[in-house]
């Protein structure tokens, strides 16, 4: 088995990670990536790559119960040709307070449905809004224009823009009428 041992200790993953929620969930969330990483690379065989897939399996569940605290729970549901299945489901709540139904038929799967919610994906978590992308957008030009052009990208968006109600509002809530009173 090829592994590169000083990228990953393979100890930390042996025994369950110690700390508060948020640090456990840090710690995992940096294992998690190291393994993605590792396992991008090329530098395991078939075996190395098992054991590393069941190592980040394990951490993404361990993940995900020291963040997520809301219950989850299995249901069976039954298809049109009377055959049944278990669905893992819980729930989770957006920005904007919204209950949310995560649900799959594997509770592993479920488990990388939560991670992807609360650390791929944590910009759900947050409001996601043209004025955070602006500001982003400024941040990564002044790299490449002068500060005068970033004042007068600055200034036009203060002008036009800034105090519009569109701004402001989650890019995941947007809909057909407010694209309506932003434009007419």
């Amino acid at each position: 088995m090829n592994i590169k041992h000083d990228v990953i200790p393979f100890r930390t993953t042996k025994k369950r990670i110690q700390g508060t929620g948020s640090e456990k969930a840090r710690h995992c969330s940096e294992l998690i990536k190291s393994f993605s990483n590792l396992l991008k690379s090329d530098t395991l065989d078939e075996s190395g790559t098992a054991m590393y897939l069941e190592m980040k399996r394990k951490t993404i569940k361990e993940y995900v119960t020291a963040v997520h605290p809301y219950s989850i729970y299995s249901y069976e549901r039954t298809r049109n040709n009377g055959t049944t299945y278990t669905l893992w489901a819980t729930e989770v709540y957006d920005s904007d307070g919204k209950r949310n139904k995560i649900q799959c038929m594997e509770l592993d799967g479920l488990y990388e449905k939560l991670y992807s919610f609360y650390d791929i994906g944590s910009i759900f978590l947050r409001k996601n809004t043209l004025a955070k992308h602006f500001n982003a957008f400024l941040e990564d030009k002044k790299l490449y224009i002068s500060n005068k052009s970033v004042m007068e990208y600055r200034r036009l968006w203060t002008k036009y823009y800034a105090n519009e109600p569109i701004v402001t509002k989650d890019l995941n809530s947007l809909t057909v009428k407010d694209f309506r009173n932003f434009f007419v």
